[in-house]
């Protein structure tokens, strides 16, 4: 319904109402009924006025809000367009290749080795009739990475090489040409060899000895290197410096002199 038709209502309905008063209390009543058409005629416009302001002021916040909006939006479009753009036609390396040469193939990149010696002495003197065995054992740890196993993310572009690695692992094993061995008898006789009699001109329990001291020797120098947290914190940070390394040379090229090369663990 518009103003003008509710206006008329109020009116129709006022006019309607001033006849009932007049025939029940005369000139005065129409007196009275006209100060109530007035005031409800003053009451609706300025309801109407009200709803105009509110409803401008809505429309007015609407729009704010979508300008500002679209105007983020716009934004963000044409910055993104003019970095790729930008991109596209200032960066020069775009036929530049990465080289990684044979690194992939490589199961066993050796990236540290530790050399250990350990002392077993015999003291069942029970057994030897007081013979004592002096043996020097040395053991050799050596750390490697399966670089089969890793994963290398190359950007040509950026110059930036990703390399996710295993952990390092390690092999073990005595080395039995340095293995020094000797007897001694009351502290006089000095015999530099393994396959000796102890027991009574016996070889058998001899070798027999021999064995049990390598066994004891091989466990207490693996344990020792493997226990050693130090040796695997030195064994990434050689991993690390080796496989950058080796990229970057492969790479020694004066549009790559800025290569960068980052290794990660996993």
């Amino acid at each position: 319904m518009t103003q003008e038709e509710e206006v008329n209502k109020v009116v129709d309905i006022t006019q309607k109402g001033a006849r009932q008063i007049y025939r029940k209390h005369g000139s005065a009543g129409v007196l009275i009924c006209v100060l109530l058409i007035l005031a409800l005629i003053g009451s609706s416009l300025w309801f109407w006025r009200l709803m105009i302001d509110v409803g401008a002021k809505s429309a007015k916040n609407a729009f704010l809000n979508s300008y500002r909006e679209s105007s983020a939006n716009s934004h963000e479009e044409y910055y993104s367009k003019g970095y790729e753009t930008a991109l596209n036609n200032y960066h020069i390396s775009d036929d530049v290749t990465i080289s990684l040469g044979e690194i992939r193939e490589i199961s066993k990149l050796e990236v540290l080795k530790v050399v250990k010696d350990d002392y077993v002495i015999e003291t069942d003197t029970q057994r030897m009739q007081g013979i004592h065995c002096w043996t020097q054992y040395r053991g050799i740890g050596t750390f490697t990475v399966n670089l089969q196993a890793s994963e290398f993310i190359v950007d040509s572009q950026e110059h930036y090489v990703l390399v996710h690695i295993p952990e390092p692992e390690m092999s073990f094993h005595l080395d039995e040409e340095f293995t020094k061995v000797a007897l001694y008898m009351d502290g006089t006789i000095n015999i530099p060899y393994i396959n000796v009699s102890l027991n009574d001109g016996s070889y058998k329990e001899g070798v027999a000895i021999a064995e049990e001291q390598q066994k004891r020797a091989y466990e207490n120098i693996r344990n020792s290197i493997l226990n050693n947290q130090q040796y695997y914190l030195d064994a990434k940070n050689a991993a690390e410096e080796q496989i950058i390394n080796l990229i970057k040379t492969l790479n020694s090229t004066e549009e790559l002199s800025d290569l960068q090369v980052d290794v990660e663990f996993y």
